[in-house]
């Protein structure tokens, strides 16, 4: 574990306002999660974007808290296809990151 100030974090977390990995899923009733780690409060967003760059669907969600978070999306009116997804966290201490672009498949059943 790491400390920051007078917290301990569990392992795998990153320090003050710093944005651990991303992790994308797709559930069977075609919604979608995204799972990551965060070393500080703040509010994060998320959006989709399609292979040409045009973002398809986007969400906010705030209260994210120390250790792992989860934002999830409803896809089903997301056609199917390779989407890249971006999470960007604005933290309560005024900083602001983006995740690195990501890649995942929207499959229909």
């Amino acid at each position: 574990p790491s400390v920051t100030g007078d917290v301990i974090l569990p392992p795998g977390i990153k320090p003050d306002g710093e944005l651990g990995d991303v992790h994308g899923y797709q559930n069977a009733a075609g919604k979608c999660g995204f799972v990551f780690t965060s070393g500080s409060s703040g509010t994060a967003v998320l959006k989709i974007y399609d292979i040409s760059g045009k973002a398809v669907a986007s969400i906010q969600k705030a209260g994210l808290t120390v250790g792992f978070n989860e934002i999830n999306l409803d896809l089903l009116n997301v056609a199917p296809g390779l989407y890249n997804y971006q999470i960007t966290v604005y933290y309560s201490n005024g900083k602001v990151v983006k995740s690195t672009n990501k890649y995942f498949a929207v499959n229909k059943k």
